[in-house]
């Protein structure tokens, strides 16, 4: 299967620059031969564009515009992708989101801390300014 779909790469790469751009894909989804080819490596491909930003999320090609990915790249996916997702497959995407999902939030968190304790001291900077004594501890000398 792998050598089919490097051949059929061969034939998505229209410039045979050794990457595909989404045009390339797209015009030969067009033709038909890629979604049944895909299906039989139990890839169902319903949205050719989705389809090419996920893979357009691993590697560009050197030289070649960004958005362009690879063949090498292109069958790598593939082969990786096919087949259906597994439990275990769900639950380490489970795991994956939840701890951005975290790390998102203890960054906003920093983010509110980091505005209150500015905020605090420009009010203070601005007491100051206008001969309010300020306390020592924001101001150490």
């Amino acid at each position: 299967l792998e050598d089919q779909l490097r051949q059929m790469c061969k034939e998505i790469d229209a410039n045979q620059s050794g990457c595909i751009s989404s045009d390339e894909l797209s015009a030969y989804v067009k033709k038909g031969k890629l979604k049944g080819f895909l299906m039989t490596l139990g890839l169902h491909i319903k949205d050719p564009d989705l389809f090419f930003s996920i893979l357009q999320t691993k590697k560009n090609c050197q030289g070649e515009p960004d958005g362009n990915v690879s063949v090498e790249t292109f069958i790598q996916e593939c082969m990786k992708l096919r087949g259906t997702a597994t439990n275990l497959d769900l639950q380490v995407l489970t795991l994956k989101v939840n701890n951005s999902v975290d790390r998102q939030r203890l960054w906003e968190y920093r983010q509110r801390q980091y505005h209150m304790e500015s905020k605090e001291l420009l009010d203070e900077l601005v007491r100051a300014s206008r001969g309010v004594s300020v306390t020592q501890d924001k101001f150490p000398v």
